[in-house]
């Protein structure tokens, strides 16, 4: 979505809150950082940061106006930072008590239980329990129907790998 990009300024001007979900960034490629370094909310997979997950965190409060920056770290749980305290902070997963029966879109997911939960007025530190997993929780679990048989709505349907919905 090369388009997005330039609509930052007027969303800005508008007040409205941004958010990006830059899953695949490696902290490097130049694609990502007018997302990373214009949102006010961002997220991000640890998967292709490796170890360098914090100082590419650390890099989006320098070069952006951030308000909460999160690292979803898959079966381990994630990170998550704020402006006015750049301690990392971890979360944890979320035992969901049932199988997991498939992870298309837990990443997905997560950033909608948390979008759900910062709008709903939580607090950062706090958007990261209960809301994320919530969403999934009711639906994660259940069995999508064969592929030929699928809807457009069963391509939402989300389940974390390893115990966490994002």
């Amino acid at each position: 979505m090369n388009w997005a990009r330039h609509l930052y300024k007027e969303a800005q001007d508008s007040g409205v809150t941004t958010s990006t979900d830059l899953h695949d960034w490696d902290g490097e490629n130049e694609y990502h950082k007018d997302f990373a370094y214009q949102s006010d909310l961002v997220f991000l997979s640890t998967a292709a940061l490796g170890d360098g997950h914090e100082e590419v965190m650390r890099r989006i409060f320098e070069k952006g106006p951030a308000k909460v920056v999160v690292a979803t770290a898959g079966a381990l749980g994630g990170f998550f930072m704020v402006r006015n305290n750049r301690a990392v902070r971890r979360f944890f997963p979320v035992d969901l008590g049932r199988p997991i029966l498939d992870s298309n879109g837990a990443g997905d997911c997560f950033v909608a239980g948390y979008l759900s939960g910062y709008f709903q007025g939580n607090r950062p530190r706090r958007a990261d329990r209960g809301r994320p997993h919530r969403g999934c929780r009711t639906r994660c679990t259940r069995r999508l129907p064969p592929a030929g048989e699928r809807s457009g709505k069963a391509n939402l349907i989300c389940s974390p790998p390893t115990k966490l919905c994002g």
